[in-house]
């Protein structure tokens, strides 16, 4: 299995989009490449972080961007600073 990397914040941004303009589901899989899960999944996590077309139409990358990540401290001693 190929290792999943992260898709760009634009095709994210075009995903909305084209969601906004009315596109079918399978023509966005079409042009982005995105799984019909991944475009939905998208969708809702821009809602919660704000994103609601009926009010605004802008798509802020605040809405789009990944969340950061946890993970262990880097060990940085006073030589590597």
């Amino acid at each position: 299995m190929a290792p999943r990397g992260s898709f760009d914040n634009g095709t994210r941004v075009q995903v909305l989009t084209l969601l906004q303009e009315g596109q079918t589901i399978d023509y966005i899989k079409e042009k982005t490449k995105y799984s019909r899960s991944t475009i939905y999944e998208l969708l809702k996590r821009a809602k919660a972080r704000g994103y609601d077309p009926a009010k605004d139409t802008r798509i802020l990358l605040a809405y789009v961007e990944d969340a950061p990540r946890t993970g262990r401290p880097k060990n940085l001693t006073e030589a590597v600073e």
